[in-house]
């Protein structure tokens, strides 16, 4: 019959447990946002010719005032072109501008934001909501048609 294991031994299994668990979680989540991100972005390698010609000629990239800001969110690097958007997300608080973040750019649920932050679910959402609204009222404030921009019944 084998010997137990001392209590090293064994503190030392279930740490390499933990560890194993830890990083499988984080791949089935790294691969889950993969395929999330895969499913809504089109290439513009991938279109045709004449689709990326009329997408040029309509001049939509003409139409707004584009800025390259990058904010730091977690591990991930998010970037806001929009000149006016990316102002009005410096303005408000830092754990609002991260959470409206990480839902709208990043596209995760309020519960994988509440699993990334340690912050309950339905703060998230309270959280997610209040900077929502105070976006719409700066974005108003300073003349931009938030109806246009905002998807009706929010905030």
């Amino acid at each position: 019959m084998a010997d137990s294991p001392s209590h090293e031994q064994r503190t030392e299994m279930e740490y390499d447990a933990f560890l194993k668990n830890s990083l499988d979680k984080e791949v089935k989540k790294f691969l889950r946002d993969t395929k999330r991100r895969r499913k809504r972005q089109d290439l513009f390698s991938e279109m045709a010719e004449e689709d990326v010609a009329a997408f040029e000629d309509t001049g939509a990239l003409e139409a707004y005032d584009l800025v390259d800001s990058e904010f730091k969110v977690l591990r991930y690097s998010v970037e806001v072109k929009d000149a006016l958007l990316c102002d009005a997300l410096t303005q408000i608080d830092g754990r609002m501008r991260d959470v409206i973040l990480m839902a709208y750019w990043l596209e995760m649920s309020d519960l994988e934001i509440s699993d990334e932050t340690d912050i309950p679910r339905s703060t998230v959402n309270a959280i997610k909501r209040r900077a929502y609204g105070k976006l719409r009222k700066i974005l108003e404030d300073q003349g931009y048609d938030t109806n246009s921009f905002f998807p009706k019944g929010k905030a």
